[in-house]
């Protein structure tokens, strides 16, 4: 998890909030669940999966409701990028999963 979405999870823990925390990597985000435990969060549910993949999303809303029963705030802190000359750039459909 990025830093700054990480210290925004703490904000929530420290005021009691269930949290719902989605990541691709399982370590780092394993040890930010239990910091936040650890904060005073009253649940944490790790969800481990990649937000450029819509299906995976979707699922990870899904179980977020299912196991809260509702879904309160959404943070969304996910970005891909690429580099490359703006004249050099023959595929348009590369600009799709960026603005998704």
């Amino acid at each position: 998890m990025a830093s700054s979405v990480q210290e925004l999870a703490y904000q929530y823990a420290a005021k009691g909030a269930c949290l719902a925390l989605l990541a691709r990597r399982k370590q780092a985000l394993k040890a930010v669940a239990a910091a936040a435990r650890e904060r005073g969060a009253q649940d944490v549910l790790v969800l481990h999966a990649d937000v450029s993949d819509a299906e995976q999303s979707r699922r990870a809303v899904e179980e977020t409701v299912a196991h809260f029963g509702k879904l309160n705030h959404l943070v969304a802190n996910a970005g891909i990028w690429f580099v490359s000359p703006f004249d050099e750039i023959t595929d348009v459909t590369a600009f799709t999963k960026m603005m998704v």
